[in-house]
């Protein structure tokens, strides 16, 4: 994994971190050693966690010690997250009674095989439109929803908002940003009702074709890997893995 160099000076994992704290936004963010410290009403952990960039500028006593305190502060629970790029500062993590409880995969792919049209079942719709479909395709408590409203009301204002739509019914949505020649993939929800009718299949090729046509040669996107349907998609559609991250808890 990880072979890919970035245009930039930065190494192509570290821009990848970078593109997805952007679209994906929190209402703190703090950058100490080598940490990036997030908060945003600890609804998701990619956004309300501690991420390590640099083991090498802090030692783990001190980051423990940051994390502990930084959650008491925004009212979050105290969650660390790691590229995994460095067995042996997990391995410290571990010995110091922090254990893994969720693994993430980076996976990207190129468009250059795709062709230049967009669908016409892809339709950009506004910012209300997307949220409301979101939100409602969702089981979440009025306070939760609430705070991922803040959250996606936050999104980019450049960030390009999709609906799919087949005979007329709109089966999913889709939240997609442009940097440069790389389209991020934030988000893709298909309604409940249309899972497993091939409704994925088809929506997932008409964004690459999509992201191809407005300019992109590369398509990258963050998944959990428990969400093994959603994996199998990505890998049959030819994504491949950049890298994996993961969040670590403290035990009590």
């Amino acid at each position: 994994m990880i072979a890919k160099e970035s245009s930039s000076e930065k190494p192509y994992w570290l821009e990848l971190e970078r593109m997805g704290m952007e679209v994906f936004p929190a209402f703190v963010e703090e950058r100490r050693k080598g940490c990036v410290f997030r908060a945003a009403g600890g609804l998701n952990f990619r956004n309300s966690s501690v991420t390590v960039h640099d083991p090498a500028r802090f030692d783990l006593e001190w980051l423990v010690k940051e994390t502990h305190s930084f959650s008491r502060e925004h009212g979050i629970a105290p969650v660390i997250r790691v590229p995994q790029l460095w067995p042996e500062f997990e391995r410290e993590l571990d010995e110091a009674g922090w254990h893994l409880f969720r693994s993430c995969a980076v996976l990207d792919r190129s468009l250059e095989d795709r062709t230049l049209e967009s669908p016409d079942m892809l339709v950009k719709v506004d910012r209300d439109h997307w949220l409301d479909f979101q939100l409602g395709k969702r089981a979440l408590e009025p306070e939760k929803a609430k705070t991922l409203r803040k959250i996606l009301d936050m999104l980019p204002d450049d960030a390009e908002r999709l609906a799919w739509r087949e005979d007329g019914k709109e089966l999913g949505g889709t939240l997609l940003w442009y940097d440069g020649s790389y389209c991020a993939l934030m988000n893709m929800l298909v309604s409940p009702d249309a899972r497993g009718t091939g409704v994925g299949k088809r929506f997932l090729s008409g964004l690459l074709d999509h992201a191809a046509a407005s300019g992109s040669r590369t398509m990258w996107l963050q998944v959990l890997l428990e969400n093994t349907p959603a994996v199998s998609l990505y890998e049959r559609a030819g994504f491949k893995r950049v890298y994996d991250y993961a969040y670590y808890r403290q035990e009590v």
